[in-house]
C-alpha cells in the first residue's frame, strides 16, 4: 500500500474493484428483485375478477349507505318541519293563555275592589 499524506483519510481504503467482488452479490440481491411466483393469465384474469368483484361490493355498499343517509336526511327534515309547527303551536297556545290569565287577573282586581269599595260605601249610604 502506498503511504498516506497527512491530508488524507486515516481511513484504510479498499479498491473498487475488491470492493465489487465482495459486495457485488448483495448488490445484485438488493437490485434485482426475488423471483416471484409467474402467474399465468388465467391466474391473473381470475385476480382481477375477484378484485373487481370486491369493488362492486363495495360500490353496493356505498350506495346502500348513501340511500339510508337520503332517507335519515328526508326523515330529520320532516321531523324538523313538525317540530318547527309545533312550535308554532305553542307558541299561540301561550300566548292565549298569557291573555286568558291578563282578563282574569284583571276581572278579579275589578271585583275585588268592586267588593270593597261596596263594603265601605254602600254601609256609609244607609
Amino acid at each position: 500500500m502506498a503511504m498516506h499524506s497527512a491530508s488524507s483519510s486515516i481511513h484504510p481504503t479498499i479498491h473498487p474493484v475488491l470492493f465489487y467482488i465482495l459486495a457485488g452479490p448483495y448488490i445484485l440481491l438488493w437490485l434485482i428483485p426475488a423471483p416471484a411466483q409467474v402467474q399465468s393469465g388465467e391466474e391473473i384474469i381470475s385476480t382481477l375478477k375477484y378484485e373487481l368483484e370486491e369493488k362492486r361490493n363495495q360500490v353496493h355498499r356505498l350506495q346502500d349507505d348513501i340511500e339510508k343517509c337520503h332517507v335519515l336526511i328526508e326523515d330529520n327534515a320532516a321531523k324538523l318541519k313538525d317540530n318547527e309547527q309545533n312550535r308554532v303551536e305553542l307558541q299561540e297556545q301561550t300566548d292565549r293563555c298569557q291573555s286568558s290569565v291578563r282578563f282574569w287577573k284583571y276581572l278579579f282586581w275589578l271585583i275585588l275592589l268592586g267588593l270593597v269599595a261596596s263594603n265601605y260605601i254602600a254601609p256609609k249610604m244607609i
